[in-house]
């Protein structure tokens, strides 16, 4: 044991006060979090199904909302595909308010079957866009009259003839 003489020119004077304690705390939180970083991270990471949930939501919400851009700014020629393209931006509106107000409460198989739901518009929206033959769903037939007409007005002639 060193003699009060050495302990005394070799000592810091300090006296006990909430910094000290301060810095013990500090240290310690500090000591327990890379225990913490060394021993429980590592075997959350391993466990599969720890991530992969949030991974898959943040997917899910990252596709709905490109696709909701992307429907913005599909071109339209008539009214029809204007309507038809409206649709499908009111229904991605509608599934981004679910999915905002529900994210936290879905089961891994409803976000599963979401993605695909995402993914059969992704597929629409392709069908709109391809540049060598853009396909809507909706077609508007044209009626023609003059061939109905024609027929109706036979047949009336050909009753009148049968009368006489």
């Amino acid at each position: 044991m060193p003699s009060k003489e050495i302990r005394m020119k070799y000592s810091c004077k300090r006296k006990r006060d909430y910094m000290t304690f301060f810095a013990l705390a500090m240290f310690f939180l500090t000591i327990a979090f890379e225990f913490y970083l060394i021993f429980v991270v590592p075997i959350q990471l391993k466990s599969k199904d720890a991530l992969e949930k949030d991974v898959a939501k943040l997917e899910m919400l990252n596709q709905l909302d490109l696709l909701r851009q992307r429907f913005r700014g599909v071109k339209t020629v008539n009214d029809v595909q204007k309507g038809e393209r409206d649709m499908c931006q009111s229904v991605l509106d509608s599934y981004a308010m679910f999915v905002r107000q529900h994210q936290d409460e879905l089961s891994m198989t409803q976000i599963l079957e979401l993605k695909d739901t995402f993914t059969n518009y992704e597929r629409i929206y392709y069908h709109w866009t391809n540049q060598a033959n853009p396909s809507f769903y909706i077609i508007q037939e044209k009626l023609d009259m003059q061939k109905a007409l024609d027929s109706i007005h036979q047949k009336i002639q050909t009753a009148k003839e049968n009368r006489l």
